[in-house]
């Protein structure tokens, strides 16, 4: 899902344009919404197309004003990919094909899903000895206020919230390891917001707020160098 939001800077949005988009494509018409009997996911995912095509039609990853790549998993050679160039419908499309929920992607011959898979956070594909590295680290997010029951044991997650959690949890070590490179790792506290409560967008804005707040100091100490 990172592909989505980071596409909306590179594309030039401002921060109230790229707020106003997360709103349309997640809470006005929930990505995850097309519900399939699960042979190959849990969602079609044409909704989803429908979607990327509305905000972004036929662009290119190549003639975007600011440089952007995103991540997916080929799961025929088992091995990252990372998208330089092509129609950004397709390559996010790549990125955010979630296993279980979504089917694989096609694209270029070749069977795509999320990133995460074996990488959560791949600050990698961005360290440059030209310039510093500020990386967001997201983190595997909370249940809600619901996540417990009254006596304190763990409430038993979705099953789309389950499948998530247990595709990222093989690349969370990695992703630890992969946040030495940047100089500086922006955490937004989203303990309180599940990963597929899109509804907790606000919530999940504000803590992105607050995080960022707390970095500016080093982030300026950055610039200023």
């Amino acid at each position: 899902m990172g592909a989505v939001i980071a596409v909306f800077g590179a594309c030039g949005m401002d921060a109230a344009t790229a707020d106003a988009y997360a709103y349309e494509y997640f809470i006005r018409h929930n990505p995850l919404s097309d519900y399939a009997f699960p042979v190959r996911g849990l969602v079609r995912g044409r909704r989803t197309l429908t979607l990327l095509e509305a905000a972004f039609g036929d662009r290119l990853v190549e003639e975007l004003p600011k440089e952007f790549r995103c991540v997916s998993v080929d799961l025929l050679a088992r091995r990252p990919v990372v998208h330089r160039r092509g129609r950004l419908v397709d390559v996010i499309g790549c990125s955010l094909r979630l296993p279980g929920i979504y089917p694989p992607q096609v694209y270029n011959g070749r069977l795509h899903v999320d990133g995460g898979v074996l990488d959560n956070l791949p600050v990698s594909t961005r360290a440059s000895p030209d310039g510093p590295l500020i990386a967001v680290s997201i983190g595997l997010g909370g249940g809600g206020p619901g996540s417990a029951r009254q006596d304190g044991s763990p409430k038993v997650p979705g099953i789309g919230d389950t499948l998530m959690r247990t595709m990222t949890i093989g690349s969370q070590r990695g992703a630890d390891a992969a946040l030495s490179l940047a100089q500086v790792v922006i955490r937004p506290d989203t303990g309180a917001v599940g990963l597929l409560e899109f509804h907790q967008i606000d919530a999940a804005r504000e803590a992105g707020r607050v995080a960022a707040r707390e970095a500016m100091p080093h982030i300026m100490a950055l610039l200023n160098r």
